[in-house]
């Protein structure tokens, strides 16, 4: 999800600068003007808070887990569509 995310920072010619970053400029430059569904900024976000947890608070589960990996197919195609990929 980070990487579709950034990609669509990219294609607007703006290079991100930190993890956070991309979730405050999908919502400026995709949700506000090229109507990405704020959801998708939502489930990122959300995915963060769990790979966080997972990677240093060593709390995950199976369920968290399919979770992430079905918002990530959804912003997968999400970013696919608008970059007409």
């Amino acid at each position: 999800m980070f990487h579709a995310a950034r990609a669509l920072v990219l294609s607007k010619g703006y290079r991100e600068r930190g993890h956070h970053c991309p979730l405050i400029t999908l919502r400026t430059l995709w949700v506000e003007t090229e109507g990405l569904a704020a959801t998708h900024v939502l489930n990122l976000a959300l995915c963060m808070d769990i790979r966080h947890e997972a990677d240093y608070g060593h709390t995950f589960s199976h369920d968290s887990a399919m979770e992430a990996i079905r918002m990530a197919r959804e912003m997968l195609e999400a970013t696919r569509s608008l970059l007409g990929l």
